[in-house]
């Protein structure tokens, strides 16, 4: 599920909520990386105002940056990225949050998966869901 809102600070684009379930294959090991149970993490996910910094690596793949704190920063890549991720994994590393718009390689830790579709080559007129300066906040699926 997705939801789209305006906001009102100038200078940001919409406002779009992603559900996720947060069952990813490596949150136990990023929660006891970064010190955290894995409530606290997905809380910590949750919590984190996330903006789009950039589109890149592959068409609809969003670099998120936190707009407040976040404790992801010294949390590297992989040091051997995985031959296959899945679309719509939700995944952090070094400061950052993304989600893969399709199966692809990748070097990212996953905390969970969404349902949205961030990418359709079909959509001539917006193709991705997201755009630069887009803020992103993380709903825990129900």
């Amino acid at each position: 599920c997705v939801n789209l809102t305006p906001t009102e600070s100038s200078g940001i684009g919409r406002e779009i909520t992603i559900d996720v379930d947060y069952t990813g294959e490596d949150l136990a090991s990023v929660s006891a990386l970064i010190g955290m149970t894995t409530s606290e993490l997905i809380t910590f996910h949750q919590e984190t105002i996330w903006r789009v910094a950039l589109i890149g690596f592959a068409p609809g793949f969003p670099y998120l940056v936190p707009l407040n704190e976040t404790r992801f920063e010294s949390l590297p890549r992989l040091e051997a990225p995985r031959e296959r991720v899945p679309a719509g994994a939700v995944a952090i590393a070094a400061g950052m949050s993304c989600v893969y718009p399709s199966a692809m390689p990748g070097g990212w830790h996953l905390i969970g998966t969404t349902t949205a579709k961030l990418f359709d080559a079909h959509n001539n007129q917006n193709p991705s869901l997201l755009s630069a300066g887009d803020v992103v906040r993380f709903r825990e699926s129900k």
